[in-house]
């Protein structure tokens, strides 16, 4: 499975919206394939736990804040597991087009890990600084750039 990833990966073309390209379409004939033969087993994920990439920004604009606020209101009392009490276990990095915006993203609100030798992560300093940036809902790095719209 993995070298049909890598695959994927080196033909994915981010601006091509005809014939969308990519791990998603991978992910999805898999889906498809495996659900057919019987042996797929799967869940749904609740959404506020798990957010897709409108929790960043509401999807391709916005700020994600009315995302965020009804996420806070749902009842996390047996959450465990999650981020500072705010329910949330993983932020999908997705609703956007192309690996560059979504790493701009990410950077944004301390979110990306991978130190710039491309092999060793952050420390846990800057896990903390994630933490905190995702508990109050507001990126420390400023609004979206014009690299990261649509």
């Amino acid at each position: 499975m993995g070298s049909k990833i890598s695959e994927i990966k080196n033909n994915e073309n981010p601006k091509s919206k005809m014939n969308p390209t990519g791990e998603q379409v991978f992910f999805n004939n898999e889906w498809n394939r495996l659900s057919k033969l019987g042996t797929l087993k799967a869940t749904t994920l609740k959404t506020c736990r798990y957010p897709n990439g409108k929790w960043y920004d509401s999807g391709r604009g916005g700020s994600g804040a009315g995302y965020r606020a009804k996420c806070r209101t749902t009842d996390t009392s047996n959450a465990g597991g999650d981020i500072e009490g705010t329910g949330l276990v993983v932020i999908q990095n997705n609703w956007m087009v192309g690996n560059e915006r979504k790493m701009l993203r990410a950077k944004r609100w301390n979110h990306w890990f991978l130190n710039d030798d491309g092999n060793t992560c952050s420390s846990t300093v800057v896990l903390a600084s994630a933490i905190a940036s995702t508990v109050k809902g507001l990126p420390p790095n400023g609004v979206a750039t014009r690299a990261e719209g649509e």
